[in-house]
């Protein structure tokens, strides 16, 4: 069994969108009317969806990118760090772990992270 897709709920599409591309060179493949579906160099989907009023996404959701190694972890923080990112977990890295976690324009959590014996 594979992940196929993650699909979380944003108060702004088009931010979260760009926000996405940008930041983690995700690709669009559709813009529907459920949110709009991009696509990791995995295959992995990610779907953005407009917010509906009395939806919430749980205090805690949050999703990974896995990284190939301690080192992309650190480019990616460093590279995060000289844009302005704010983190919500600075770059922390010990005998199992590397990661970092940062929100996207509506609060959700992203940790960025390279785990030792769990690599694709």
């Amino acid at each position: 069994m594979e992940i196929g897709h993650l699909h979380i709920l944003v108060n702004d599409v088009a931010a979260s969108n760009k926000f996405y591309q940008d930041t983690f060179a995700l690709t669009q493949l559709a813009d529907e009317e459920f949110g709009v579906i991009l696509r990791d160099d995995s295959g992995i989907d990610f779907v953005i969806g407009p917010a509906v009023e009395g939806q919430t996404q749980g205090q805690r959701m949050h999703f990974g990118f896995r990284q190939t190694s301690r080192a992309s972890v650190k480019e990616k923080y460093d590279e995060l760090s000289a844009k302005g990112h704010q983190f919500i977990t600075p770059y922390t890295e010990n005998d199992f772990i590397t990661l970092f976690s940062i929100n996207d324009p509506d609060g959700n959590l992203i940790e960025v992270y390279f785990a030792k014996g769990l690599e694709a």
